[in-house]
């Protein structure tokens, strides 16, 4: 008697929860690339990305063939931003046109498929201005093939969405953000928490600060540069402490900042409610310039 299929993939059981039972034809499509279904099914999603362009090389009919950079980013681009989450996620720059949002998409997720990070091996390459599909499938079982991908891009997706949608139920994608300024090295630095926030944006992002623009470098958990102009100095101690006075960050203060998106572009401003530190004040000390006189 053939063994389950939920048995003979002890690992595969959300897979195969999400497309139902498979036929032979599937069964053995998921055997000759067990590789590409586990990838899929494993590679990190802390943003939609890769599935995204899945997604659209699927909705192209590409996923086998090579496509345009440009035009698969233009796609991807246009696919999340049919929905409020990825529109959120996407943490587009408003001086973003489709050149720079092509350079960019091509660095992330295009580039991560190239050197197949989070991949036991590189399923798509890129060739200069080329995406191009290094997937090894008889022609006899593409059809097979694309739509247990198709099924399980989809599966990826709608989870990463389901762990998302509850931040844009509660909280307006308008609402603003707050960052704690805290301190690294005795300098202010903005902290966040992207987990709450999605909408956060990444990387180099322009935002206007008291009517300036200024640019604003979002890391993983913290923004510790803001520039007037590219490469120039970083200027956002003295932003803090213009605000907030020379104990910006320091230990036992509560500043807080609000990044606010409004139309293509980000605000920052400081909330007024927060708590200065107490100051404690020390008499003086008599100083003596020898020890034998003290």
């Amino acid at each position: 008697m053939r063994t389950p299929v939920r048995q003979r993939y002890g690992t595969w059981f959300d897979f195969v929860a999400a497309m139902g039972d498979l036929d032979d034809a599937e069964a053995d499509v998921l055997e000759a690339h067990r590789a590409w279904f586990d990838d899929l099914l494993r590679t990190n999603m802390s943003r939609s990305y890769k599935m995204v362009a899945l997604d659209v090389l699927l909705d192209l009919d590409a996923l086998h063939d090579d496509v345009s950079v440009a035009d698969l980013a233009a796609r991807c681009r246009q696919r999340m931003r049919s929905d409020p989450v990825l529109t959120a996620e996407l943490a587009e720059s408003a001086s973003d046109d489709d050149k720079a949002f092509a350079a960019r998409w091509r660095t992330h997720p295009l580039r991560v498929f190239h050197q197949a990070k989070g991949f036991s091996q590189r399923w798509f390459a890129l060739d200069d201005d080329r995406f191009v599909s290094q997937l090894e499938v008889a022609e006899a079982d593409r059809e097979v093939f694309d739509a247990m991908t198709a099924e399980l891009v989809d599966f990826r997706l709608r989870h990463h969405l389901s762990r998302r949608r509850y931040i844009a139920d509660v909280l307006p994608l308008t609402a603003p953000i707050a960052l704690r300024v805290s301190h690294t090295r005795g300098n202010p630095i903005l902290r966040f928490a992207r987990d709450r926030r999605p909408d956060l944006p990444e990387g180099q992002v322009e935002v206007q600060v008291d009517g300036r623009p200024f640019t604003l470098s979002f890391r993983k958990i913290a923004v510790n540069v803001a520039s007037e102009r590219p490469g120039g100095p970083n200027v956002l101690p003295q932003l803090m402490r213009r605000w907030f006075g020379p104990t910006a960050g320091q230990p036992g203060t509560h500043h807080v900042v609000e990044l606010q998106r409004v139309g293509d572009a980000w605000l920052l401003r400081p909330r007024t409610d927060h708590a200065e530190a107490e100051v404690i004040p020390l008499g003086q000390v008599d100083y003596y310039r020898e020890l034998a006189v003290a």
